[in-house]
């Protein structure tokens, strides 16, 4: 949703721009309509380009590539699958090769993939696409279980370094940048 739950939204207040990828159409109408200075793309991120089956929900929040997650999302009170469709992907270095402007710094990737943000974060270049700060949903993880935690794993792999952390994000800095942003 281009402002419900947006990390980014406040930038684009603030005249950043950016690139708003979502694969579902209804959402990238909005994202049209609202947030018309983005490149805003009705895709998925997935490691290989081709097609994934997407579940759709009542509540768009909850949508997923996750077959698993959506499964027990189904169960839940309140929330009712409405569609599963297969929507086209894309790895997220193709997304940056095609819709980046040469020369272009990225200061925030935003990634909130539903049980997939792992495998989006590995669909990236990160010696060419190299952004400053990376926010990634970590749902049902804590401080305390980064050990354990695939995702803190790989960045920190690649000189990202724990910043913060709210409620379901991680918010990593990339250390070795001589720059910041903000």
């Amino acid at each position: 949703h281009p402002f419900r739950f947006s990390n980014t939204y406040l930038l684009f207040q603030r005249g950043w721009w950016g690139i708003n990828v979502d694969p579902n159409p209804q959402a990238m109408q909005l994202f049209q309509r609202l947030r018309r200075r983005d490149v805003n793309l009705a895709v998925g991120i997935a490691e290989q380009a081709g097609s994934r089956r997407y579940f759709q929900f009542n509540e768009p929040a909850l949508n997923t590539f996750d077959e698993q997650l959506a499964r027990q999302r189904e169960v839940r009170d309140g929330y009712q699958l409405i569609a599963s469709t297969p929507v086209p992907v894309l790895p997220l270095r193709q997304v940056f090769e095609q819709h980046l402007p040469q020369g272009q710094v990225i200061d925030v990737l935003s990634v909130d993939a539903e049980g997939c943000d792992l495998s989006v974060i590995r669909s990236n270049d990160w010696d060419r696409f190299r952004p400053y700060c990376v926010l990634v949903e970590t749902l049902q993880s804590s401080l305390a279980a980064l050990d354990r935690n695939e995702t803190h794993d790989y960045l920190s792999a690649r000189g990202y370094e724990l910043f913060a952390k709210t409620v379901n994000t991680f918010i990593y800095l990339d250390h070795k940048s001589p720059r910041d942003p903000c």
